[in-house]
């Protein structure tokens, strides 16, 4: 397959493995928003990956470019 973007190959990841990874990072998420303030931080950088993953595992279909390092979102 090639890429939209750039025409590039792109790889096949483990769907199942960024689902996984997305949802344990949500759930560290949730418990630094439980815990004490300085650990928001890290809280909401926990979040946005996990949002990235599932949007990755998802809608991209766990497919990633090489040359242009974006996953196909369509």
């Amino acid at each position: 397959m090639n890429c939209v973007y750039c025409g590039g190959e792109l790889t096949q990841k483990n769907r199942a493995s960024l689902l996984i990874a997305s949802v344990l990072l949500f759930v560290g998420a949730v418990a630094s928003f439980a815990m004490i303030p300085l650990f928001w931080i890290i809280g909401v950088l926990f979040l946005v990956t996990a949002i990235y993953l599932f949007a990755w595992g998802t809608r991209g279909k766990g497919l990633w470019c090489r040359q242009c390092k974006k996953f196909p979102g369509r």
